[in-house]
């Protein structure tokens, strides 16, 4: 019997096939692994937002749209960034590429506990390219009242209700007064370039006093005036004339003739001696030629003498105000918040501009009741005289007259000679005396009282003699004189234009 060596067996077709389906199952699972690898990242943070199982949401970012978190009322520790929460229902979906959004703010890290509960006081902006509309996260809960507006909030219309009673009484004073005042543009004669006569521009206010077309404004805006032209507020321009100036007052009186009756409004006058310090005023004019301008303030002060500025005379009784007044403003009425003219601006007073530092001065209404009828019917106001000059008691002036220290009056330093205090027998100073080193005039009558009217400074002398006397009138007068009180009495005369 032989002997056959055993041998491998051969494999057969089908055997070849099952090793190769098992290589490429292998080649397949090592790619798929690394596929895999690679997709995980991105595929874990997307299933995170789809199971809304306690993460933090990732927002996908299209380079258009940006948006912003507003936290109403942050604390301490929100004031650097705000998280925003995660969505709370699988019912929310998952934003769509072209609904997504991020915040500009913060972007908070992942975190592997559930987050805080949302703020109710949290509301997202959206802020977006003009082209397209704004698009919000829908995976981001805000309640109804703070959900984000597609477009603005337009500003609310500003009832009657809404404005102040302030502003409502200054609204109607502008509407009742502004149509009484005018502007004044006039040409005055002056020195032009090289010294040549020429006639220069100007511009200031004025207001209408009556139906036949009067109009009150001041001396120093028609002074040399060649011509003048009124503009009414309703734009009716016409030229005037001066009926009559008065230098000594400030104040003028101008006519137009031909206006429409529609265009003459007169104004109320008021009653200056009632004004107080805190009063509120409002000034209306045309200043800087800016026709119908008002500006709102307060009595600062009452009873200013200032000077008249063309003449030798001071102005008593003169309303200060912190009312605006400026170039332009001359002549235009100062009035209390009835409407009522109470003065008549005339000058300011500003060390470092012409223009209003605070400090105006307006004539009182009382003299232009005063003053005006005459300027109308003759072209003139004559003013009672005393023919004196002085100031007002003081300190210095008590020391150096042997007088107690509250003596008040009227010091008189000079008497003008031919004139109704030298008539009078009324003396001035007669020699000096120091006081600290000072040279300080004594001699001089001290008037305490007029008709029994006290008398405690200059000013009550010239505010009772120029608004209670009149040329011709005799008033009693009592006086300190070397140191007994003395009685004499004084006949008064017209104001002469120039004094000596």
């Amino acid at each position: 019997m032989s002997y056959m060596p055993e041998e491998t067996p051969r494999p057969s077709n089908a055997g070849r096939w099952i090793v190769l389906g098992c290589a490429g199952i292998l080649v397949i699972f090592i790619c798929s692994a690394g596929l895999a690898a690679a997709l995980l990242p991105r595929l874990i943070p997307m299933l995170q937002q789809t199971s809304g199982a306690g993460q933090q949401p990732t927002i996908g970012v299209p380079q258009q749209i940006a948006t912003a978190l507003i936290q109403r009322t942050p604390t301490r520790a929100q004031e650097v960034a705000t998280p925003i929460p995660a969505a709370s229902s699988p019912a929310n979906p998952t934003p769509g590429a072209g609904q997504a959004a991020t915040s500009t703010v913060a972007r908070p890290p992942a975190q592997a506990t559930s987050p805080a509960r949302p703020s109710p006081r949290s509301s997202v902006v959206i802020i977006q390219p003009t082209s397209g509309a704004p698009s919000i996260d829908s995976s981001l809960k805000v309640s109804q009242d703070e959900r984000p507006k597609t477009a603005p909030t337009p500003f609310p219309a500003v009832s009657p209700a809404a404005i102040s009673p302030e502003e409502q009484v200054l609204q109607r004073l502008y509407q009742k007064v502004n149509p009484s005042v005018v502007n004044i543009d006039v040409l005055i004669s002056g020195a032009g370039l090289g010294g040549q006569d020429s006639l220069q521009p100007a511009s200031a206010s004025g207001f209408v006093i009556s139906k036949e077309g009067h109009i009150v404004t001041n001396n120093h805006v028609v002074d040399g005036a060649q011509q003048i032209r009124v503009t009414f507020a309703d734009g009716y321009q016409v030229n005037a004339k001066v009926m009559g100036v008065d230098p000594d007052s400030d104040l003028a009186v101008i006519k137009v003739n031909g206006v429409p009756a529609d265009s003459l409004v007169p104004v109320a006058m008021g009653d200056s001696s009632q004004v107080k310090p805190g009063q509120k005023v409002v000034a209306i004019g045309n200043p800087f030629a800016y026709a119908g301008s008002m500006t709102f303030g307060i009595i600062s002060a009452v009873g200013r003498t200032i000077p008249s500025g063309l003449s030798q005379f001071s102005i008593p009784l003169v309303i200060q105000t912190d009312a605006p007044i400026n170039p332009g403003n001359s002549g235009g009425p100062l009035v209390d918040l009835d409407g009522r003219v109470v003065g008549v601006n005339a000058q300011i007073r500003s060390d470092t501009a012409r223009a209003n530092s605070g400090v105006g001065f307006a004539i009182p209404s009382n003299i232009v009741k005063l003053v005006a009828p005459d300027l109308i019917t003759k072209g003139q106001h004559d003013w009672a005289w005393l023919g004196l000059q002085g100031t007002s008691m003081n300190f210095d002036l008590a020391q150096a007259n042997n007088l107690p220290q509250t003596t008040r009056g009227a010091y008189i330093d000079a008497i003008v000679a031919g004139g109704p205090a030298a008539k009078g027998g009324l003396k001035g100073s007669s020699g000096q005396a120091t006081v600290d080193n000072r040279p300080v005039p004594n001699g001089g009558d001290i008037i305490i009282q007029i008709d029994n009217q006290p008398v405690n400074s200059f000013d009550d002398l010239l505010t009772y003699v120029s608004l209670n006397t009149s040329p011709s009138k005799q008033v009693q007068l009592k006086l300190w004189r070397n140191g007994q009180q003395t009685t004499v009495t004084i006949t008064m005369e017209a104001r002469p234009r120039q004094v000596q």
